[in-house]
């Protein structure tokens, strides 16, 4: 069976005839359920329009007060949302949720629908009201991925930019600020073992020239680097422990004055300190010294016997 409205006509008319004396049994599904399709099929072609579309309540008075006349009426029969009681993974909400998604993307495609905070600021009440809103409220899974996918997105498109990029660390505003809990895991061995396990350090350049010379000298100390020994709360480069001797291998440009905001003295002098408070004497190795074989060895040699 399939409805045809007589030109002129609409949806109220069909309605108010199929609910008239020729068909008492107009409530029954069957009838619901063909007038609903013939409703969406004659959507579909153009022949029927919506009588609220573009209107809001805010502006128009008949909305308003259809929308009062539908909260009243749910209120007085106690109708319950179909949907209560229901999860996200419910099979009727996802069909509902993935077709409302669709119907949403298709109209900001045709420039149909907007964004409602589209071009307001965050001084904006309504903007400050919905904010106000979400404080407080953990974010699902799902909506930080969403939120980090469309964050990357808009950074490739070039329609966020990152204030900090291409800027070198040491001109970052936050460099060599700590936050006072990060302050105090610095002091808990165990936290920076982990972080160091994570890390999953790996000998550098410069480590690896130092490792093949100490083999080939047959020098009594040990690659610890990447983590795993501390001395207190700080992990150094190359550790004897039999005799209670350390290596430490500096960049030139990582621990120079400009990056330690100290003196270059000052800052060997605090290192060497440190270890000694553990029973360790330190030995500081530069990278450019590295260029030199020879000197590298005599430099280790005298730190192990000194001249007396």
């Amino acid at each position: 069976m399939r409805f045809v409205f007589p030109k002129g006509n609409n949806y109220w008319k069909l309605r108010k005839t199929l609910s008239g004396k020729d068909h008492p049994n107009f409530n029954n599904s069957f009838f619901a359920k063909k007038l609903s399709e013939t409703k969406k099929r004659l959507f579909k072609e153009g022949k029927l329009k919506s009588w609220a579309k573009g209107l809001t309540k805010e502006t128009d008075i008949r909305l308003y007060n259809a929308g009062k006349k539908i909260s009243k009426t749910k209120k007085e029969r106690k109708l319950v949302s179909w949907n209560k009681g229901l999860t996200k993974e419910d099979p009727r909400v996802l069909k509902i949720s993935e077709n409302s998604s669709k119907t949403k993307k298709e109209k900001f495609a045709r420039g149909e629908s907007i964004i409602w905070n589209k071009g307001l600021t965050k001084n904006d009440p309504r903007v400050k009201k919905y904010s106000e809103f979400l404080k407080g409220k953990p974010k699902s899974e799902e909506q930080k991925t969403k939120l980090s996918i469309t964050r990357k997105s808009k950074i490739k498109k070039g329609e966020i930019k990152i204030w900090n990029k291409g800027l070198p660390s040491y001109l970052q505003p936050c460099f060599g600020i700590k936050r006072p809990d990060i302050k105090r895991l610095n002091q808990d061995p165990e936290f920076i073992k982990n972080r160091f396990q994570k890390l999953l350090l790996k000998p550098n350049k410069g480590e690896f020239y130092l490792i093949n010379l100490i083999n080939e000298c047959k020098l009594g100390y040990e690659y610890t680097g990447d983590g795993r020994f501390l001395v207190g709360t700080r992990n150094p480069d190359f550790v004897d422990i039999k005799n209670k001797r350390i290596i430490e291998l500096f960049g030139d440009f990582w621990h120079s004055e400009r990056i330690k905001n100290v003196p270059k003295e000052e800052h060997i002098k605090e290192r060497k300190e440190y270890f000694k408070k553990y029973g360790y004497n330190t030995l500081i190795i530069w990278w450019s010294e590295l260029k030199d074989k020879e000197a590298i060895i005599d430099k280790i040699k005298l730190f192990e016997n000194p001249i007396k």
